[in-house]
């Protein structure tokens, strides 16, 4: 999606965190699970008959993940992915004895403030 090109996509079984955001026929072009050759040969007519839509949705999906897959909305995700998942623990954790604490000051490369990865 990333590239400009239309995306066909499968319709998924599962999803990614930001994959429910996408709008069908904006952002890509929907694929059935069932007759699946059917549908991509249509698709495919399609979009050689209309390059100019075709492209337009290209550009709108790339302009979507560039908008959306910041590491901001990643970790914003994963805290409260781990935070949702701790609340289903059946036990208290506790913390080993031989166990190091490990903070952005003794890594490698440490995170940024905005939770944004320092390198990238």
């Amino acid at each position: 999606m990333a590239c400009d090109s239309m995306t066909l996509m499968i319709q998924p079984e599962y999803y990614d965190f930001f994959s429910r955001s996408l709008v069908p026929m904006r952002h890509f072009w929907p694929i059935r699970r069932r007759n699946k050759c059917r549908y991509l040969k249509f698709a495919v007519e399609w979009g050689n008959s209309h390059t100019d839509q075709a492209q337009a949705i290209g550009k709108a999906g790339s302009q979507f993940m560039e908008e959306m897959l910041t590491m901001r909305n990643v970790y914003d995700y994963i805290f409260h992915l781990l935070n949702e998942y701790s609340k289903l623990l059946k036990f208290k954790p506790t913390i080993p004895t031989n166990a190091q604490r490990v903070c952005s000051e003794t890594t490698e490369h440490g995170l940024a403030k905005d939770l944004c990865c320092s390198r990238w």
